[in-house]
């Protein structure tokens, strides 16, 4: 089982993801352009994908939880790509 999977159960890429995302990008700053709305034409374009896995991981319990959550079987792998997964503290 994947975080994000297809109808039959195979695991999402991000290609898929970033045609997917690309085909909503596009219809909705299509109807933008009908409906003749600059500023939220001007919103879409600054819109862009981007790769949460880390911000996951942080925001995981810890080590443990972070291995599952990006489906690691071992928690060497999970340290090694994000380096230390710890809570995030605030800065204000």
């Amino acid at each position: 089982m994947f975080l994000l999977s297809t109808m039959d159960g195979k695991r999402v890429t991000h290609g898929m993801l970033r045609y997917r995302y690309d085909q909503a990008r596009n219809k909705a700053y299509v109807k933008a352009a009908i409906a003749n709305d600059d500023e939220f034409m001007r919103q879409i374009r600054r819109m862009v994908l981007r790769d949460m896995r880390k911000r996951a991981a942080q925001l995981a319990g810890g080590l443990d939880e972070a291995s599952a959550l990006l489906q690691h079987d071992d928690k060497r792998l999970t340290q090694r790509h994000y380096g230390a997964v710890a809570k995030l503290k605030p800065t204000r």
